[in-house]
C-alpha cells in the first residue's frame, strides 16, 4: 500500500546524507588535521615574522618601539 500514499519510493531515495557531502566532510577534516599537525611540528611559530631572516629586519622597527 506504499504506492497509494507515495511515501515508499520517495522516502527511500532521499534518506541519508549524499555521498559527496560525506566525502567533502572527510576531506575537510583531513585538511584541518594536517594544518594542526603542521602547526605543532613547526613549534607553533606562525605569522609574517617567521618569514624574515633572524638577523636582519630590513629597516623595520620592533612593534613595541616608541610605546614606552
Amino acid at each position: 500500500m506504499d504506492d497509494d500514499t507515495g511515501e515508499g519510493s520517495e522516502r527511500d531515495s532521499t534518506a541519508g546524507t549524499p555521498r559527496w557531502v560525506k566525502l567533502f566532510g572527510i576531506i575537510a577534516l583531513l585538511v584541518m588535521l594536517l594544518f594542526v599537525i603542521l602547526m605543532v611540528a613547526g613549534g607553533g611559530r606562525h605569522g609574517p615574522g617567521r618569514h624574515l631572516r633572524s638577523g636582519g629586519t630590513r629597516g623595520q622597527t620592533a612593534p613595541d618601539a616608541g610605546h614606552r
